[in-house]
């Protein structure tokens, strides 16, 4: 154990400096404001999809646009999770492995 926290650049010292937590914290807040304003740009005053007239087929494909993009920016913040979590084990255990 004290071979591995050896001073303040040990192996521990790096997990605690940049864990999960502290980086993807921020990315997660980030991207999730990214995801709401994507899903607020589809959408128009009074909480009303945008769609100038009563159609129904412009309204489903502005909901399923607006859909398909908070879906992808969700799918985006979970890779980038994995990502992130693959890279720190990596940097804990001092392996140059992807």
């Amino acid at each position: 154990m004290q071979a591995i926290s050896v001073g303040s650049e040990g192996k521990s010292a790096k997990l605690a400096k940049n864990n999960a937590v502290n980086v993807t914290a921020v990315d997660a807040k980030r991207d999730a404001v990214l995801a709401g304003g994507i899903a607020l740009r589809a959408m128009a005053k009074d909480g009303k999809f945008a769609n100038g007239d009563d159609d129904a087929d412009v309204s489903n494909a502005i909901k399923g646009v607006a859909v398909s993009a908070v879906i992808k920016a969700l799918d985006t913040i979970d890779n980038r999770s994995k990502k992130d979590n693959r890279y720190r084990a990596r940097e804990c255990s001092g392996s140059d492995e992807n």
